[in-house]
């Protein structure tokens, strides 16, 4: 099992749109997340596309960056996600960090996440979405699209 300084929490938010949220959520894992606060902490900030946007006040716990997104990518829902992801993941396989979670800022961290932490010889865990009209529900078999996505990446 990793250690919790061995991992990388993350996520990425639009200064002017999504600053509360992502000021919630790094409150939250400052506040609730127990040996979690041990982890490096990686909040990757979009350029704001207001004069003067609301951004999230500097911590010395998290470590800014401003990722490099493709201008073509605009014109796809999901597109700053991805490629940030990406961007984090090659930040994190660089720094040797074992482990990367990958968090949306709607997440609130009320405890210590200990479920976060992949067992031994555990590679990736990626929960499907949790919105009916894109995914199965949480109590139902996953659909042929999960399947394969699971059977692709031998999950």
């Amino acid at each position: 099992m990793t250690k919790n300084s061995d991992t990388v929490i993350a996520f990425y938010y639009q200064p002017g749109v999504t600053t509360r949220e992502a000021s919630l959520l790094s409150n939250n894992l400052i506040r609730f997340s127990g040996h979690f606060n041990e982890c490096l902490h990686w909040i990757f900030e979009l350029p704001a596309t207001q004069p003067g946007a609301e951004i999230i006040p500097s911590n010395p716990n998290f470590i800014r960056f401003t990722p490099t997104i493709p201008a073509e990518a605009d014109e796809f829902p999901f597109a700053n996600k991805v490629f940030i992801a990406a961007e984090a993941e090659l930040l994190a396989d660089e720094a040797l960090a074992p482990q990367l979670v990958w968090m949306d800022t709607d997440t609130l961290v009320i405890k210590e996440p200990q479920a976060l932490i992949l067992k031994e010889g555990v590679k990736i865990a990626i929960p499907p979405v949790h919105i009916q009209n894109i995914s199965s529900r949480m109590d139902q078999a996953a659909d042929g699209f999960w399947q394969l996505i699971y059977s692709q990446c031998h999950v």
